[in-house]
């Protein structure tokens, strides 16, 4: 996750980073950094007595390596290609907030009698940096595993993968692991039925499933705001041969429905169908 800085102000023993606080929220994270979070500046937006990193001596992009938590290797330095890099990061000591600002503070120290001039990137009147969080990963709802994993966990890792101009388009100089995961099969549900209001042959008639949650999922209770519930049904038949469910959306009335736009398809064990993608 990314976001803006709008000023950073250096003392001696902490950093301090402005940045506007976030309104904005994706899938439930708020875009602001916390204590304890680590994150990294863009080098190439810093910029150190007005210079770009191009036009800075080596003192100016040894400081504004140190401020951004990125670190070039020296002998890759070298136009045009991409030169590789060591990510070290900042942790944020403390984070404060005033009005629409807040301030996070990490501990690098500027003891020099004459301190970095750092300003961002940027045209008119409010250039700004961008920050990367690096210690929280930010997914899409779902993280699917095909089946349950059977003895150790799976292991999580993180590396870094560097564009390249030449023969190979990515490296990954470096990796490591961070964590571990488990697929686990979801028990099924207590009390599971299935009722049919009628028994007359060739009828549309709705269906009444009823279920009950597990005694220990106490999160249901708890949870705020709207859920969903989502049906996947594996043996349909479309085309009418035998199948266990033969589709019919709610208002169909007859044996077929290409009137609709077709008839919903069945689902292989192996198939993943989006949420807004949904058909049946």
């Amino acid at each position: 996750m990314t976001g803006p800085v709008e000023k950073v102000t250096l003392r001696r023993g902490t950093t301090d980073f402005e940045l506007p606080v976030g309104t904005r929220r994706r899938r439930g994270v708020v875009d602001q950094l916390a204590e304890d979070d680590v994150f990294t500046l863009d080098l190439f937006e810093v910029r150190n007595g007005g210079d770009t990193f191009r036009q800075m001596n080596f003192w100016q992009q040894f400081d504004s390596q140190r401020l951004s938590g990125i670190f070039l290797y020296p002998d890759t330095m070298v136009p045009p290609a991409l030169p590789k890099s060591r990510l070290l990061g900042h942790r944020i000591g403390a984070s404060t907030y005033e009005g629409s600002t807040q301030t996070v503070s990490i501990p690098l120290d500027w003891e020099r009698s004459s301190w970095p001039a750092f300003a961002f990137a940027g045209s008119g009147g409010s250039p700004r940096g961008t920050w990367t969080r690096r210690n929280r990963v930010d997914t899409a709802e779902e993280i699917r595993g095909m089946k349950a994993t059977t003895g150790a966990p799976l292991k999580v890792c993180w590396g870094s993968t560097e564009a390249e101009h030449g023969d190979e388009a990515f490296t990954t100089p470096s990796s490591t692991q961070v964590g571990e995961l488990t697929f686990v099969d979801p028990p099924d549900f207590e009390h599971a039925k299935l009722y049919f209001p009628s028994r007359v042959s060739r009828t549309v008639s709705p269906v009444v499933i009823a279920f009950q949650t597990g005694a220990d999922r106490t999160e249901y209770a708890s949870v705020h705001g709207k859920t969903k519930l989502v049906l996947r049904f594996r043996n349909i038949d479309p085309d009418f041969l035998g199948g266990k469910l033969m589709p019919l959306f709610g208002d169909d009335s007859k044996s077929s429905c290409p009137e609709y736009g077709g008839c919903p398809s069945g689902l292989l064990d192996e198939a993943e169908v989006p949420y807004t993608e949904a058909q049946q």
